[in-house]
């Protein structure tokens, strides 16, 4: 008897912690131009980044309740659902996009890098982004508080 069976043990795919690692995780994010790290932000900055990070997240709530990633049965029972998905993904595009072209350090060159891309991409890159500042503030945050008490 011969054993058909494969080893599909799961390989863990481990978020970037580093500006090159982000750029080499997404192929869409290769050409990723310099942004100012969470780590540079200014008071102002950080403010502003809690603003929209509370209106994206509110944004992925609302594709949440409408089914957008995966309860099939919430799509079936509302009328016109994919409207109303198309307009929390663009939502969310247009308050990331905003954000981040504040962050770059090119605007030119932001420009440029989202120019001509789909929605569904958009969202992908900008969900990305957010996730990589989001931990990145974290840690910046987490490391100042450790040296001012070492001090």
């Amino acid at each position: 008897m011969t054993d058909n069976t494969e080893n599909t043990e799961a390989v863990e795919t481990v978020f970037p912690t580093e500006w090159d690692g982000l750029k080499e995780f997404d192929e869409r994010l290769h050409d990723l131009p310099d942004m100012v790290q969470a780590e540079d932000f200014t008071p102002a900055q950080t403010a502003l980044y809690a603003v929209t990070n509370g209106r994206l997240f509110a944004r992925i709530d609302r594709l949440r309740e409408l089914g957008f990633f995966g309860d099939v049965d919430v799509k079936r029972k509302r009328k016109n659902v994919d409207d109303d998905i198309i307009l929390a993904l663009a939502e969310y595009v247009e308050y990331a996009d905003r954000w981040f072209e504040s962050l770059a350090v090119d605007k030119d060159a932001y420009r440029e890098w989202v120019k001509g891309r789909e929605l569904a991409d958009l969202f992908a890159m900008f969900s990305t982004l957010v996730r990589f500042y989001s931990e990145r503030l974290g840690k910046s945050n987490a490391s100042k508080k450790r040296s001012e008490s070492a001090e």
